[in-house]
């Protein structure tokens, strides 16, 4: 579990939440939050990609990403830590 997490990581996961079982390319989870360069999507996406978070598959023109089908049970504790950081983001 991180350390420090960032707005920008918790908006891509939440954007990917929402999306639970769609493919989406970096672009498209970029169009779901604020405050998030592409750049830095892109980063998360590989961030969550090493740690099984999120499936990805290589398709023309980029990766596709989705939620793991069990990320929420498998990691558990960082879901909660990304909870945690949102409600704390958010000023509650």
């Amino acid at each position: 579990m991180p350390s420090l997490i960032s707005l920008q990581e918790v908006e891509t996961v939440a954007a990917l939440r929402m999306s639970r079982t769609k493919w989406l390319d970096f672009r498209q989870v970029h169009e779901r939050t604020f405050h998030t360069a592409p750049r830095t999507v892109r980063d998360v996406l590989a961030k969550l990609a090493r740690r099984g978070i999120v499936d990805y598959v290589e398709v023309y023109p980029g990766r596709r990403y989705r939620l793991h089908a069990d990320a929420e049970t498998d990691h558990a504790a960082y879901f909660a830590a990304i909870d945690l950081a949102a409600e704390a983001l958010r000023g509650e």
